[in-house]
């Protein structure tokens, strides 16, 4: 499964809460290329089959806190060969 599958940008969006999607493998689709230009908050919690949340395509220039808890199976944050820049991140 998958939240968010597709190439449209989310600009608006500002926090996200993902909780309990126990079969969950993928945040954004490798294919996806999401611009979440507002984006300052991400929760995910409890998706123990979650493999891999964001692909390089995917801008997260506002992001400010980023949370993973319970997410057991989880192998990579960021899969891409690049270094990945979250300019605004805190914790």
């Amino acid at each position: 499964d998958i939240v968010f599958d597709g190439t449209e940008g989310l600009t608006k969006l500002r926090n996200v809460h993902v909780c309990n999607l126990k079969t969950l493998a993928y945040f954004c689709s490798e294919h996806s290329s999401f611009a979440f230009s507002s984006l300052e908050h991400m929760h995910l919690e409890d998706c123990p089959k979650l493999e891999y949340v964001v692909p390089h395509s995917t801008t997260l220039p506002s992001l400010k806190t980023l949370d993973i808890l319970f997410c057991y199976n989880l192998k990579t944050i960021f899969f891409s060969n690049y270094t990945y820049h979250l300019p605004s991140l805190q914790r």
